[in-house]
This record gives C-alpha cells, structure tokens and sequence, in this order.
C-alpha cells in the first residue's frame, strides 16, 4: 500500500494554474517554479510531488530539463546543471545545507492575481540580475569565501549600501524616544544619501543593491511613528500605512529609470513593487518579504547556503520576520563549524571580513539559542568568557572587542559593517543577556559604548543617544540619584548633536520652571504634528487618489 500524499490532491488542483501557466506556458524552469510558489504562494512541495503531478497532468517538456534540482542534496547533479545554466565553475561550500522554512500564510491571505504576476515579476527580474551577473566570462561577479568580488568597479556601491543599510538601523532606534525633530531630521539625510548614490550608470552595481536595498526597507518599517489611515478601498476600517519604503523606492525608481529602460530588470522589480504598494498598500510588507525571500534564495544557488553574505542575509531576514520564519536546529551546529573554519583565534582581527564572520558566527548562536530554548530570555549566561568561545556570550563578547578595536581606528571609524556588529553584541550583552543576572556589567558595557559611540558621525551618535536612554532606564531602578542625574545631562548632550530641522524647535532655558516645561512639552507636541503632516504628505505623493477618496 502505496503512502498517503504529503499534500492533499485537492491543495495541488488549487494551484494547478498557477503551476501551468509558470510552467508551461512561461517554460519556467522546475527550480524557478519551486522557488515562486514557496515565496509568493506559500506551497512548499518537494522536486518528486511536482514530477509526481507533472505525470498526473500530463505536463511535457521537449528537450532536458534545464532546472536544477529542488533539494540541493546531489553535489555531482547540482555541477551537471548548474553547466548546462551556463554558469561558471568554482568551489561550492557544501560542508552542510542550510535548510530555511517559512511558515503558511493563514488560509483567508490570497494574493490578488494582479499583485501576483508582480511578485512573479520581481521573481524573474531578481534571476536575471543575479544569474547575468555571476554568468561565465571574465568582467562578471564572483564569490570568494568571504564575500563578493566585483568585476571592475570600485567598491563604493558596497560601501554606500552599507552605510543607508546602517543608517535606516539608527533611524528605527531613533524613533519612539520623543525627539520627533530628529527623526525627520534623519529621514531627509537618509533620502539625500538616496539621490548622492553612485552606481547608476553601470549594470554590474546592482548586485550591492540587491543585497542591501531589501534590508533597508524591511528596517524603516520597524519604525515607531504617527503613521498615515487612510481609508482603504475595499476594507471596512482604517489602516496605518508606512510610507517611508515605497517613497524609498520611489527616488530608486526615478534614479535608475533615468539611465536605463523601464524593461530593465532593476526597474522591473521597483516598478512592481510600487505597483503593489498602490493596489493593495496593506500588503505591500508581504510582498517586500517574497521579495526578499526570492532574492536570497537566488544568491544561495550561486555562492552556497554557506556563504558569509547569504548568512548575513538570511540571519537579517529571519529577524525581520521573527516567528514567521525558523531555521532548521540540526543544521545550524553544521553551519557554526563551517563559519568557525574561517575565523582567527590567535589575535584580535579588526577587518571587517573577519568581523563579519564572527558576527554571523554569533547570529547563528543566537538562532541555536532561540530555537532550542523556544526564547532566548530563558538562557543562562556567565563570566568570565573564554580566549576560544564555546558559548552565546563568549562569542558576543569576542565580536564586540574586535568590533570596538576597530571604531577605535580612523580607518574604521565610521565603517557601516563594523558599527552594524558592535551595536548587535552590545545590545545583545547588555539588554538581553545579563540585564538581569548581572546589571552592573550591563551598565559598564553601555557607558562603554555611548563613550565610544558619540564620537563617531550622525549614525554613531544615534546609537549613543539610543543606548543613553537605556542606561537611564536601568539606572531609574538600579542606580543612585547622582548617577541618574549625570546619565540624564550626557544623554541631552548627545542628542544636541543629532540631525535635526532646527527652525522648528527652540532649545529650553537652563532654569526649568513649570511654565517653561509646559511650553516645551508644547513644543515636541508640535513636532509630533509636523512629522505626522510630513508623512502624510509623503503618502500622498504615492498615492494621490487618497485625498481624494477622503473628500
């Protein structure tokens, strides 16, 4: 007796169109298939039930089939196809394979067919990119063992992807501390450094943006601030909409638009996913995780799963989405010996590629952690840690020094890969692991960092200010009136130095009375309606029937 299906018959006779027209009519090949319908429909189906239902069907293809196989479990299979791609030939990472589930979507979640052919869209455009960049020949992309090599252009796309990738960081943890001022400070900095990017002239940039433009907006909508509600056509209530990302991809779209066609692939994938932010705006953080979700994957097939750059991705995707995603626990202790392989014991390296593999070599211990323990708020950390780190804290506590070491160097000091690895262990440290077993030590590695951290340039200095406000939290309950008093007058010395729109605002006297105070409560009241004005204004320009609608 033959087993019962893993899929219902009835589930594959649902997404038989979709599976048909990809398939068949598009001559899509069985991995783009695979990796569309786990994206953007949710249907997770091994390479076998898809043959399986081919034969059912009767869907045929004249010639060899050009896909590669679903599982990545066949090294020999993967290299035979992997040449018929036309891709090039280089060592592949296969000590283990990272294996990524998502979660179902809940039944009543369907994408509209129009938003569907979008995501499908970005699908293909993302392939393109990915698969002509790291094609055969000698001014292509290639993969080391560290990170991406680029062909003939300079690295300072990386460079300033790295940096908005940081910066939209700051700018979430600058929100929700009352300094509304200095967020919409730090938001028109952010879209300049969009217009100041470099790059748009050359095809072979755009893999840094395809790397880091997904992080960018899975970051700004974490932000904490009076979002637009609009009234949405089709939907009984009003919704909060963030329409900081798609304004984002908006000046992108302008930008590339202006050197290449709109039928260029890194135009297509902009075009839609405006496309989508217009039709159904309250969806549009679903399609940015396909997105997302496709681009990695697309970058797994060419570098491995265990490449320092799909780790990092992965690890920043599975933070964004937090329970919607989970690794699988069996293979990260593979993953941690093939990241550990790579990394120097023997001395303090401050490059930022030995920083960057001991921050996924953390990341992962974090992800170990979550998962074995269901939260990482019931793991036991201790002191002192070890020269070779063996445990969670022995390994932030390495990154953090060897992060540190290098935002002490003039080289460093404002480099975006290295900020981005010292605030994840000290946050890491201080407000999640010992907060509570040992709350002196948090607060020494906090007032490390603000003393190190507001030295630095404006996404520095959000980190400090950010980082300030901790301290004074923990302080509140667990340290001297005098403490506080200090932590309370550096913090406010921190934040004079943020990006702000200063005609705005007027700085309050030094003799406080309860006047003054109330009039400088008025004042950030204000703020507080001027950035709900400015973000309301920003979605009008995306969506300019919205005022309408309202009228």
């Amino acid at each position: 007796m033959g087993r019962k299906p893993r899929i219902p018959e009835a589930e594959w006779e649902r997404q038989k169109p979709t599976i048909e027209r990809v398939y068949m009519e598009e001559q899509q090949s069985l991995r783009y298939l695979g990796e569309g319908m786990t994206a953007i429909r949710g249907f997770i189906a091994s390479e076998h039930e898809y043959r399986r239902s081919f034969e059912k069907w009767g869907f045929k293809k004249n010639g060899i089939e050009q896909a590669s196989s679903l599982t990545l479990d066949d090294p020999s299979q993967q290299d035979r196809k992997r040449t018929a791609q036309a891709l090039p030939s280089r060592p592949m990472q296969r000590s283990f394979i990272l294996r990524f589930h998502l979660h179902h979507n809940s039944p009543e979640f369907l994408w509209h067919d129009d938003i569907e052919r979008e995501l499908w869209r970005i699908k293909s455009a993302t392939d393109t990119i990915i698969n002509g960049s790291f094609a055969s020949g000698k001014d292509v992309w290639r993969a080391d063992h560290a990170s991406f090599i680029a062909p003939s252009i300079n690295m300072d796309s990386f460079q300033q992807w790295q940096h908005l990738e940081s910066q939209s960081s700051a700018i979430v943890a600058l929100t929700g501390m009352g300094v509304d001022a200095e967020v919409r400070g730090s938001l028109e900095e952010l879209f300049r450094n969009i217009e100041s990017l470099k790059g748009f002239t050359n095809r072979k940039a755009f893999i840094p943006q395809l790397i880091y433009m997904w992080g960018v907006c899975m970051n700004l909508f974490k932000v904490r601030l009076p979002l637009p509600r609009p009234k949405i056509a089709g939907s009984h209530s009003m919704i909060s909409i963030n329409p900081i990302t798609p304004a984002l991809i908006q000046r992108l779209e302008v930008r590339l638009t202006a050197n290449f066609k709109k039928t260029d692939p890194a135009c297509e994938i902009l075009a839609a996913l405006l496309t989508v932010f217009r039709h159904t705006p309250q969806k549009f953080k679903s399609a940015l995780e396909c997105g997302y979700f496709m681009t990695i994957r697309g970058f797994e097939t060419i570098a491995g799963s265990g490449h320092p750059m799909v780790l990092r991705m992965w690890s920043h995707y599975s933070r964004a989405w937090g329970p919607k995603s989970f690794l699988d626990i069996d293979r990260i202790g593979e993953a941690l010996q093939h990241i550990n392989s790579y990394v120097d014991y023997s001395g303090v390296e401050t490059e930022p590629q030995s920083i960057l593999s001991f921050l996924n070599l953390t990341e992962m211990q974090v992800a170990k952690e979550s998962v074995k323990l269901g939260n990482l708020s019931q793991y036991c950390a201790m002191l002192p840690y070890s020269p070779h780190p063996t445990r969670l804290e022995d390994f932030a506590l390495e990154l953090r020094k060897r992060a540190m070491g290098s935002l002490q160097t003039v080289k460093y000091r404002d480099n975006a890969l290295i900020l981005d690895a010292f605030v994840f262990a000290t946050e890491l440290l201080a407000l999640r692991l010992f907060v509570r077993l040992c709350p002196e030590f948090s607060l020494e590695i906090l007032d490390e960092a603000i003393e190190l951290l507001q030295k630095g340039g404006t996404e520095c200095v959000i980190w400090a200010s950010r980082f300030s406000k901790d301290r004074l939290l923990l302080l509140k309950d667990r340290g001297s009136p005098e403490d506080f008093h200090v932590e309370k007058v550096r913090m406010n010395h921190i934040r004079r130095k943020l990006p702000t729109l200063r005609s705005q605002i007027t700085k309050l006297p030094r003799a406080v009375s309860t006047a003054r105070t109330r009039e400088f409560r008025g004042q950030r009241r204000e703020e507080r309606y001027i950035l709900r004005a400015y973000l309301q204004s920003m979605l009008d320009s995306l969506l300019p029937s919205t005022h309408d609608e309202d009228r």
